[in-house]
């Protein structure tokens, strides 16, 4: 599991330096190689093995090189694991399913129309779905940090997505999920250390309206 760790935390340097494709490839990669390390029956276990990279003070940021207006909506902060005795193979695979979904996202956001544009962002937007189905299935007085900046940011770029190809009933279906999390979430203090994110994603939630939209500043 040491290769997928540092193979992870490498793909998601090259995305936090804004080179998206080669991101896309070593996740693409290191995705390849946890499927066939781990038998899916392993059982979470330590919070601090999920990492929030916070590069950016303000989650609604662009990096330097997206040229959407709309990517102001994304939530960019990739996720690195750390280094433990015991990976928890459960989170190690969101971690990387959200971090390979993030980069065909960004980059999906950097070509004009055009059917690449669909298909990344329709890869992406499973690969959404799929780092969200492996989180556990906590109520929210067993809600970790790192369980619940992934439900937001994946419910908060999957909104972005299908807002993007107009599909705006949809959007506001996870739009609203977002926005009923952050506010469930807001008042309890072990949630403290990502306020500024709950409060951001929040926002977005309320001003990516359809079709027109705002973005947070």
């Amino acid at each position: 599991m040491n290769f997928v760790v540092e193979s992870n935390n490498h793909g998601a340097a090259l995305f936090d330096d804004g080179y998206f494709t080669e991101a896309s490839a070593v996740l693409q990669q290191t995705l390849r190689t946890l499927v066939r390390v781990t038998d899916g029956s392993h059982e979470a276990t330590a919070e601090s093995q999920i990492n929030i990279k916070h590069k950016r003070k303000d989650s609604r940021v662009p990096v330097q090189y997206s040229n959407s207006p709309s990517s102001s909506f994304v939530y960019q902060k990739t996720l690195r694991i750390s280094y433990a005795r015991e990976i928890d193979a459960p989170l190690a695979s969101c971690a990387v399913l959200f971090n390979l979904a993030l980069a065909k996202h960004m980059n999906a956001l950097q070509v004009p129309c055009s059917s690449k544009k669909t298909t990344l962002l329709s890869s992406a937007s499973k690969l959404y779905k799929m780092a969200y189905e492996t989180l556990p299935d906590n109520d929210a007085e067993e809600a970790t940090i790192s369980n619940l900046i992934i439900a937001l940011a994946v419910l908060n770029n999957l909104g972005h997505i299908y807002h993007e190809i107009g599909e705006y009933e949809v959007s506001r279906l996870f739009l609203d999920d977002l926005s009923n999390l952050c506010i469930s979430s807001k008042d309890d203090h072990k949630f403290a250390e990502i306020a500024q994110d709950i409060d951001g994603l929040f926002l977005n939630s309320v001003l990516l309206r359809t079709p027109d939209m705002a973005a947070a500043a």
